[in-house]
C-alpha cells in the first residue's frame, strides 16, 4: 500500500509514454543515464550509447522539414541542473562532427556553464558584445572541435534581460544564422525569468530537456504553456538521464520509441500544422523560417 501511494504521489515524468499522454508533445530524443565518474571517458567514446542519442536526436532534427534542421535552434528547460548545456554541448558537436560549421552561444546569463565544458576562458563573451564593447567577431573562441565555434556568456551582467532585450541580440542570430550552418543558443531555465519570450522569438525551433524522473508534469506543462504565449515554435522534448531499468523498455527499444515519436509528429500526429506550420513563417522561406540546407549565394 506505501508502495502504491507513492507511485500515485509522484507526477514526475519517467518515460516517452509519460510525455506523450500527459503533456500531448513529441519526444524528439532518448539520452541514456550514465554514472557522473564515467562521464568523460563515455563522452569521449564515439560509440556510446550516449553519443549515439545526440546523433539520432541530430538525425531526427535534420528530417524535420525539407530543408532540414532550424538553422537557429533553442535548447532550454524549465528549471535548471536538467542538462540542458550538456545538450546543447553534445548536439553541436554532433552537427559539427558532419562538416557543418557551428556556432555555440551562451545566453545563460546568470549561470553560465559552456566555458568549463570546453575549458576555454570567460573573460569576455556575449555580454561585451551585447554592451558594445565588443564586435561578434571579436568574442568568438575555437574550441577542440573542428568547425565548432563558441561564444562564451562573458561576465555576469545586472540586467540580463535588459541586455538580450537590444536589437543587438536580434541583430547577433541574423549575422549568426549567414554565417554559420547551425546556430545553438544554450538558454536560461524557462521558468520564472523574463528573457523567455525575447529568446524565443528569435529561434527556430526550440527543444524543451527534461530530466527523466525529476521535472513534474505541472512544472513542464507550465514551461510549454509559456512559449506558447511567446508564439514560439516547439519541436518537442529531449528526455534525458533516462534509466531504462526502472521503467521496463530496453535500450534499444528507446531509441526506436523516440525516432517513431519525431516521425509521429512530423505529419500530424500532434497538431503539427500549428507547430511547423502557422507559427514557423515568421521570417525568411522554408519550414522555420530560413532555408537550413540550402547553398548560399
Amino acid at each position: 500500500m506505501v508502495a502504491f501511494l507513492i507511485e500515485k504521489l509522484d507526477d514526475t515524468l519517467k518515460t516517452p509514454e509519460d510525455i506523450e499522454r500527459l503533456i500531448g508533445m513529441p519526444v524528439v530524443g532518448i539520452v541514456p543515464k550514465i554514472p557522473e565518474e564515467l562521464f568523460e571517458e563515455i563522452l569521449a567514446d564515439s560509440k556510446s550509447s550516449f553519443n549515439e542519442a545526440y546523433r539520432s536526436l541530430r538525425t531526427a532534427l535534420q528530417y524535420a522539414s525539407e530543408f532540414g534542421a532550424p538553422r537557429v535552434l533553442m535548447i532550454s528547460s524549465a528549471v535548471a541542473g536538467e542538462g540542458k548545456s550538456t545538450s546543447s554541448a553534445n548536439l553541436a558537436r554532433q552537427f559539427a562532427a558532419l562538416g557543418q560549421r557551428v556556432l555555440l552561444i551562451d545566453v545563460d546569463l546568470r549561470k553560465p556553464s559552456l566555458h568549463r565544458q570546453f575549458d576555454v576562458p570567460n573573460e569576455c563573451g556575449l555580454t561585451d558584445y551585447l554592451s558594445g564593447k565588443m564586435t561578434q567577431e571579436q568574442v568568438l573562441q575555437r574550441t577542440a572541435d573542428a568547425n565548432l565555434t563558441l561564444m562564451t556568456s562573458g561576465a555576469k551582467p545586472t540586467n540580463p534581460a535588459e541586455l538580450l532585450a537590444l536589437d543587438k541580440f536580434s541583430e547577433l542570430t541574423e549575422w549568426a544564422a549567414h554565417e554559420y550552418d547551425q546556430v545553438i543558443l544554450d538558454c536560461p531555465p524557462l521558468l520564472g525569468l523574463a528573457d523567455v519570450p525575447t529568446i524565443a522569438r528569435l529561434a527556430d525551433g526550440i527543444i524543451v530537456v527534461v530530466e527523466a524522473g525529476t521535472t513534474g508534469v505541472g512544472v513542464v506543462r507550465a514551461t510549454l504553456k509559456r512559449l506558447e504565449n511567446a508564439r514560439a515554435r516547439i519541436l518537442g522534448v529531449l528526455l534525458v538521464k533516462f534509466d531504462s531499468s526502472n521503467t521496463g523498455y530496453g535500450y534499444g527499444y528507446g531509441y526506436h520509441y523516440a525516432d517513431h515519436y519525431y516521425y509521429y509528429s512530423s505529419y500530424g500526429a500532434y497538431g503539427s500544422n500549428k507547430a511547423y506550420g502557422s507559427k514557423a513563417g515568421g521570417r525568411g522561406s522554408g519550414a522555420y523560417g530560413r532555408p537550413s540546407q540550402l547553398p548560399r549565394e
